[in-house]
């Protein structure tokens, strides 16, 4: 009294297959500038020097950090910490 289920009919024929290739190689929008960013944010300046200076003056790194508009990860990064 119960029906059997019936199996969704198949594609018939491989899968499609994508030949389209874009070649990027002689792209106009390379120029040296653009060869030297790295995508992403851009970097933040900071006064290593002034920085150095703090710390030997006793400041702590969290501080600094704060005083220089900086995380303390930015800091230690930038120091070699």
């Amino acid at each position: 009294m119960g029906s059997e289920p019936v199996a969704p009919p198949s594609v018939a024929g491989p899968p499609p297959v994508f030949s389209k290739v874009i070649d990027v190689s002689d792209s106009e929008t390379t120029s040296d500038e653009d060869s030297q960013s790295r995508g992403g944010r851009p970097r933040v300046e900071v006064d290593t020097e002034a920085v150095r200076e703090d710390l030997e003056a006793g400041m702590s790194i969290r501080a600094a950090a704060k005083k220089h508009g900086i995380s303390r990860r930015t800091l230690r990064r930038r120091l070699g910490l």
